[in-house]
């Protein structure tokens, strides 16, 4: 949350880095998934337990990791060919 608009700059993702309102502002869904991730855990970790929360949720981070190193990807060499 803190890095977040910092990331999506160097991340290249927008052409328009230099606006940082505009940085802020893409930021602002990364707060809210934040957000909605600790409501979760204040609720239910306790209840499910941590270790069949951490099998559950294992694969999503591994393909949101995939998306992002794909992106950054293209980003960086797609652009350059």
């Amino acid at each position: 949350m803190y890095y977040g608009p910092e990331m999506i700059k160097q991340s290249k993702i927008f052409k328009d880095t230099e606006n940082n309102t505009f940085i802020l502002m893409a930021a602002v869904p990364l707060a809210f998934i934040n957000f909605l991730g600790t409501v979760f855990a204040i609720f239910y970790i306790e209840k499910l337990g941590r270790k069949m929360i951490m099998l559950k949720t294992l694969p999503y981070c591994v393909i949101g990791m995939i998306m992002m190193s794909i992106g950054v990807f293209c980003t960086y060499y797609i652009d350059s060919l």
